[in-house]
């Protein structure tokens, strides 16, 4: 199967350089990505970031980042054949009624090398052109920096060299399309700091430096940062709980046997799964009383690490 065939909707956006990315009044923000989006959730430094920045406006974010996906969506086609992929991501984007969507890939692909550089970025094409095609806005996210963990772990520079092509490329095409594109390759970890635990899955310190300079690529300003303040704790720590759920409701256990192809076993239980929406609300609400109340208390010093809040699948 060719998939690049099925990359047919063209949007003729090719102009020189990439915008910041406007977050309007009403938005929908879908994180769209692979295992940087998923393994964010316990922390969602990002969401944190650009809602604190914009009190007065009523954003609504939504996490489908899945590990291993690439811009085919084969992560998401389960026991589907893989061209499913790219329908599935569709039908997501579309049930959310997105109107901003974030991608972050680029990493699971790197690792193919730069003779799959070609086919990457054709499938990154087809995808923001897809989204587009939603009616949604498009920005465009580069994988980090595969940091070196020191020896006996093999040495990165083989896999950075990829990267960096792999960067390049997605920055031209978000600068032909016009697409705001955000470059986390350029962060390097400061004598002594770690920003991620493997190499590339970041920590908690690595999220928050990571959606720090999101917001700032992305034109959203970070005059004071409300990372540890006790305000700002309290409105991540709310966004963290509404995630969570949300993630338990597109994402539930046993879903094949709850939506899949042995729902006949036990599909009476998908019942449930509308049951999460009201408790999603209600998080929605507490955040949009924590947003307003964020320039009321002082700060106070970031905390060593972050509590952990775990997000099971």
């Amino acid at each position: 199967m060719n998939f690049w065939l099925l990359c047919t909707i063209p949007l003729g956006l090719f102009l020189p350089s990439s915008p910041p990315l406007e977050l309007r009044d009403g938005d929908r923000v879908v994180l769209l990505g692979n295992a940087f989006f998923e393994r964010e959730l316990p922390t969602s430094y990002i969401e944190t970031l650009l809602t604190a920045r914009h009190p007065e406006r009523n954003l609504k974010f939504r996490n489908l980042g899945w590990s291993g996906d690439n811009v085919w969506g084969h992560s998401r086609t389960l026991f589907d054949p893989l061209e499913r992929g790219l329908a599935r991501i569709e039908e997501q984007v579309k049930e959310l009624r997105a109107t901003v969507v974030l991608l972050a890939y680029g990493m699971n692909e790197s690792f193919d090398g730069p003779a799959a550089l070609p086919r990457f970025i054709e499938g990154l094409g087809c995808l923001a052109d897809r989204v587009a095609a939603l009616g949604a806005r498009v920005a465009i996210i580069s994988p980090i920096r595969h940091e070196d963990m020191g020896r006996p772990l093999p040495d990165p520079k083989p896999h950075n060299d990829s990267l960096t092509r792999y960067v390049e490329a997605m920055s031209q095409l978000a600068g032909k399309r016009r697409l705001p594109f955000v470059n986390l390759f350029k962060i390097e970890p400061r004598p002594g700091q770690r920003l991620t635990r493997n190499g590339i899955q970041p920590t908690a310190e690595g999220y928050r430096v990571y959606a720090e300079e999101i917001a700032r690529q992305f034109g959203h300003g970070l005059e004071q940062s409300v990372l540890g303040t006790r305000s700002g704790e309290a409105l991540r720590r709310a966004i963290v709980e509404k995630n969570q759920l949300f993630f338990h409701s597109w994402r539930p256990q046993n879903e094949t046997y709850i939506l899949g192809f042995r729902k006949h076993e036990q599909g009476q239980n998908a019942v449930e799964i509308s049951r999460i929406d009201p408790l999603i609300e209600a998080r929605e609400k507490e955040i949009e009383t924590l947003r307003s109340a964020l320039t009321s208390v002082p700060p106070i010093p970031h905390p060593k690490s972050d509590p952990p809040a775990e997000v099971k699948p």
